[in-house]
């Protein structure tokens, strides 16, 4: 209750059954990043939205974000600059849109932490992660990390 969750779905969204539709029906503070074209990914627009939804936040806030797909390519392979808050990253090792490997790049590129999430594919209700309790476990520790 102390920090304004922000929940970035991807590429379609996410569905009602998807884990970020239940974290954001069951965390207090969270709220959903509406983006105006939800299937065609537009990295600028769709961070000008992101910022445009924390601007309006009274606690300090933290965006839990879930893929991008076809918008992923648009992010610049060789972004090599560390970002300027602490960030964590949960792949799984066999993701259809995001190699393992990918992910390990952005994660040293931007500073953030990265957590083998094994053999669970993309992590969204195809794969059986409706609920994802392991995910909301990991949230939980990655917030003690911030004090």
């Amino acid at each position: 209750s102390e920090i304004d969750i922000l929940l970035v779905p991807g590429w379609q969204n996410s569905g009602p059954g998807h884990w970020q539709s239940r974290w954001e029906r069951n965390l207090k503070t969270a709220r959903r990043v509406i983006q105006e074209d939800w299937d065609n990914p537009d990295v600028e627009a769709w961070g000008d939205r992101m910022a445009k939804f924390a601007s309006g936040a009274t606690q300090p806030v933290v965006a839990v974000a879930h893929s991008l797909r076809q918008g992923t390519a648009r992010v610049r392979e060789d972004a090599g600059t560390a970002i300027a808050f602490p960030a964590h990253l949960v792949v799984a090792n066999n993701d259809l849109y995001c190699s393992y490997a990918r992910a390990e790049h952005f994660a040293k590129a931007w500073g953030a932490t990265l957590s083998d999430a094994g053999e669970s594919g993309h992590i969204n209700i195809t794969s059986g992660h409706g609920p994802w309790p392991e995910g909301l476990l990991q949230f939980g520790q990655f917030l003690k990390t911030l004090g």
